[in-house]
């Protein structure tokens, strides 16, 4: 199940996401997307610690996109296309599943329910 935390950065608003993300767990990740976009006028998704995101999360984040000003930061390597256009999905002693715990911002941490 997919992960969410959120907090307030000066400008905008992060949504953290982990975990994997398809359309049976996407409800969350869709409610905080959607509720930072009619406050915030920066979105910012870090997808540091998500592990899968199926075409209902990439839909999702081309909404958020068109909604507002949104950026995504620290993608991990299970979100990245390879040389042909793969996605790899690391699994336990893979070296590219070193788990991003890198936030790129110094936030005013706190979890939002």
């Amino acid at each position: 199940m997919g992960v969410v935390e959120q907090y307030v950065v000066e400008g905008g608003w992060v949504v953290v996401g982990g975990g994997d993300f398809d359309w049976n767990t996407v409800l969350r990740l869709r409610q905080a997307l959607e509720a930072a976009t009619a406050t915030q006028p920066l979105v910012i998704l870090d997808a540091g610690a998500v592990t899968l995101a199926d075409s209902t999360t990439l839909s999702l984040l081309l909404r958020t996109h068109q909604s507002t000003d949104f950026r995504i930061v620290a993608p991990p390597p299970a979100l990245l296309p390879d040389a042909e256009g793969h996605r790899h999905r690391p699994g336990p002693g893979d070296p590219a599943d070193r788990g991003s715990s890198t936030h790129l911002l110094t936030p005013n941490r706190g979890t939002v329910a």
